[in-house]
């Protein structure tokens, strides 16, 4: 673990402001890994962010349009994750516009707030709400992330069944029954999409093994 902390806070504070890196950017990454350490998390933990940055660091030299916006907002994606919430992506965008404006008070260019622009900020909240998936995201950030998340669907079985066993873990108090329908009934909206992933990257990469994953694990379920 201490590795992977490692390996995070070297990649989270050499990627935005190598000039400016102080305390107020350890605060922040201190307390994104308290909150991706928390002991009910199984999956949406920090090798989950890992998982995200380095499907991240794939696309990010071939596709101009996709900034840093798009990994602030990995790392704040799952921030807030409680899974008797209905609310977590909701919550998660706050957190992320609160505790960036601090870092633009802290920087004490309140009015301009650099990189860390409103408009900056306002796309990293757009991005983490896309991550519901409930409804097409719009644009190429948005379309990049909900990839990004969806990853795991694509990977190897054994990957795919330690994601899956590990979401069960975070939902033992949900009656077995009662996951099941549940957890079927997701998989299946996956499914009936036309193409489970938006962008061609993702689709050329994982598309194929998502759908079987995916069957595989429904015939578990049923």
């Amino acid at each position: 673990m201490n590795e992977l902390v490692e390996k995070l806070r070297k990649d989270f504070l050499d990627s935005w402001w190598p000039q400016e890196v102080g305390k107020p950017y350890e605060q922040l990454f201190a307390e994104l890994i308290q909150r991706y350490s928390e002991p009910h998390r199984h999956y949406h933990n920090l090798q989950h962010i890992d998982e995200c940055l380095v499907e991240y660091a794939r696309i990010k030299d071939e596709l101009l349009d996709i900034d840093e916006r798009l990994k602030m907002a990995i790392w704040f994606h799952d921030a807030v994750y409680d899974t008797r919430a209905h609310d977590n992506e909701e919550q998660s965008a706050r957190l992320a516009r609160s505790l960036l404006l601090r870092l633009g008070i802290a920087k004490q260019e309140p009015e301009h707030l650099d990189n860390l622009s409103l408009d900056y900020i306002t796309e990293v909240e757009k991005c983490i709400l896309a991550t519901r998936h409930t409804e097409r995201p719009i644009g190429f950030s948005q379309e990049y992330i909900v990839d990004i998340d969806l990853s795991i669907l694509g990977k190897p079985e054994k990957r795919f069944d330690e994601y899956d066993a590990a979401i069960r873990q975070e939902y033992l108090w949900v009656p077995d029954e009662q996951y099941r329908e549940g957890r079927s009934r997701i998989f299946h909206s996956f499914l009936e999409r036309s193409r489970i992933f938006y962008t061609d990257h993702f689709a050329d990469k994982y598309e194929i093994k998502a759908r079987e994953n995916l069957e595989r694990a429904i015939e578990r379920l049923e």
